[in-house]
């Protein structure tokens, strides 16, 4: 009896060893692409591409999948993706809210898919949005609407045109700097 026992138990490892091999090597083929993807980066996102006056948002798509995005009054959303293909992306997106008692009112999610054009610089995605309840229902999702991103790069630091504080002395005085004409 002892023999039959430890033979179903070494069976058992080389099983999950197998499959756990097996998968893996998907996973990694999986995370390869998604590493090597032109979406990881941050991104400036406008979220709705057909109202000008929208203020952007910033986004980041992390090399293992990950993915944060900030909207314009700091609330923060974060979601997985995966590359699809090359320069296209699954993104999903999940959101809680509360109401101001503080009860939890739901989740929102997003589910959008991503192609960024030729130059590797800019995307365009089309998304859907769904709220689901406390109680997990929901009516489905609606949509699609777009969203266009513009990789934020780099930039070295320009000639000054007044000392840092004038700068935030403006936001003080409720003024905002506009580029001279």
């Amino acid at each position: 009896m002892r023999r039959i026992s430890i033979g179903l138990a070494l069976l058992a490892v080389m099983l999950a060893g197998i499959i756990a091999a097996a998968g893996g090597n998907a996973t990694a083929a999986q995370d390869t692409a998604t590493r090597d993807s032109p979406l990881v980066g941050t991104w400036l996102l406008d979220t709705n591409a057909d109202d000008p006056d929208n203020a952007p948002d910033v986004a980041r798509f992390s090399a293992d999948g990950g993915y944060v995005q900030v909207d314009a009054t700091g609330f923060p959303s974060l979601g997985v993706w995966e590359a699809t293909g090359d320069g296209t992306g699954t993104l999903t997106i999940v959101s809680t809210g509360q109401n101001e008692e503080g009860e939890f009112e739901g989740t929102f999610i997003v589910r959008a898919a991503i192609e960024v054009d030729a130059s590797g610089d800019a995307f365009t995605a089309q998304y859907t949005g769904e709220f689901v309840g406390p109680d997990g229902t929901s009516d489905g999702q609606y949509g699609p609407a777009t969203a266009t991103g513009t990789r934020i790069v780099p930039e070295a630091m320009g000639t000054p045109v007044g000392p840092i504080e004038d700068l935030f002395a403006q936001f003080e005085e409720g003024e905002i700097a506009t580029p001279a004409a």
